[in-house]
């Protein structure tokens, strides 16, 4: 009896051990020959001609004011709030309007402010948080109104308002602390607001605003104001890239010659983020920039854009391939680059250059575990006290 047991013992301990060699070499394959290719989707190619790193964003409806410290410590510059007028007797219950005016009061929020909420914030608030950044900013206002040139009571207060706004804001733009872009209620194609505000730059939307003003910088129209081409995300959402881009007086017409980025709002599905960086790629680049306008958080954007090597700005790029002479190449047209270690590529092959390979990863993780299964079992088999022989 105690050599069968002892015989029982030693086949477990071989079929563990022979388990555990071939989960080790198993795991070994896979992570040493991760596929350098695979079979993707059009919206998930990588691109293989350079970077499109002028891709960035724009921080979209940032009212709450109490989120800039840390989206400026995270490198923001271009922001938008929206400005929405209420009237003296509303102004007067909010604890942040601190300068009662009869004409009423700026609250930042998209939808109409509500009484039992006190937290907004104004446009003096905005004022106060532009003179404490350590860069410049360029900051729109979508105003949220009806229409500003109907002659009304309401509209003649909310003119009034803004050009108080205005006078106020002057030594901040003077000094080159902040750019505020006009849009919404506040853009050029209200035409009497036409020598209004100056110089203060416009949004042009394509499809709600004059299309001879993409061309034109006819200064008696106002056209002259607008210089930031702000595409809205269309259907499908790269449609109205393309329609900029097929412009017959030249692709995005008089845009393509401004300092200014492009913007477009608001996508924020990963696919159709990569559409649209992908049909931008396609034709003509804009050196100042093609920004997003984004709801969404920051990191998790730049991790979606630079989806298959499309830009430089989050981890998922790929990594570049040291060669002889020091030399480091990638998909990227032989770009230097300063090179990032393996462990820093979540999913990446010790070897492989190409993109994560998660099916392969996961088999790892069941290969390592099924390893660590066995190595458990075979200690628990050496822990068992050993059989006595039974004297005769």
């Amino acid at each position: 009896k105690r050599r069968t047991v002892v015989a029982d013992l030693a086949a477990l301990k071989l079929v563990a051990m022979v388990f555990r060699l071939t989960s080790a070499a198993f795991a070994a394959i896979l992570l040493f020959a991760c596929p350098s290719s695979s079979s993707t989707s059009p919206s998930r190619r990588p691109l293989v001609a350079t970077a499109v790193n002028e891709v960035g964003y724009q921080l979209h409806s940032y009212d709450d004011l109490r989120e800039w410290p840390q989206a400026l410590k995270k490198g923001a510059s271009w922001l938008k709030v929206d400005p929405h007028w209420m009237p003296e007797e509303f102004c007067d219950k909010q604890p942040n309007v601190r300068r009662p005016s009869p004409t009423g009061c700026f609250l930042l929020n998209h939808d109409t402010p509500v009484a039992s909420r006190q937290t907004y914030n104004t446009t003096d608030d905005l004022l106060v948080a532009v003179t404490r950044a350590e860069r410049p900013l360029t900051v729109a206002l979508c105003f949220k109104f009806g229409d500003p040139c109907d002659g009304s009571a309401t509209a003649r207060a909310w003119l009034a308002t803004l050009d108080d706004f205005f006078g106020r804001a002057a030594p901040l733009v003077k000094r080159g602390a902040v750019r505020f872009v006009l849009d919404g209620a506040a853009s050029m194609r209200n035409a009497c607001l036409v020598d209004r505000w100056r110089p203060w730059e416009s949004t042009w939307i394509v499809g709600e605003d004059p299309m001879a003003a993409a061309t034109s910088d006819n200064a008696t129209l106002g056209f002259d104001r607008f210089t930031i081409n702000n595409m809205p995300e269309g259907t499908p959402p790269p449609s109205n890239v393309a329609k900029m881009q097929a412009l017959a007086s030249g692709a995005y017409g008089k845009f393509a010659r401004e300092p200014r980025p492009f913007l477009l709002w608001e996508p924020s599905d990963e696919d159709a983020i990569t559409d649209i960086v992908d049909a931008y790629a396609e034709g003509p680049r804009h050196e100042p920039g093609f920004r997003f306008a984004i709801n969404t958080d920051r990191v998790q954007f730049e991790v979606y854009a630079a989806r298959g090597g499309r830009t430089d700005h989050a981890w998922n790029r790929e990594v570049p391939v040291e060669q002889g002479g020091g030399k480091s190449s990638s998909s990227s047209g032989g770009r230097q680059r300063r090179r990032r270690r393996w462990w820093r590529t979540p999913g990446a092959s010790l070897l492989s250059t190409s993109r994560p390979c998660p099916q392969q990863a996961s088999t790892l993780a069941g290969a390592l575990m099924y390893l660590v299964a066995t190595t458990a079992a075979v200690v628990v088999v050496d822990q068992r006290p050993k059989a006595r022989a039974r004297p005769s």
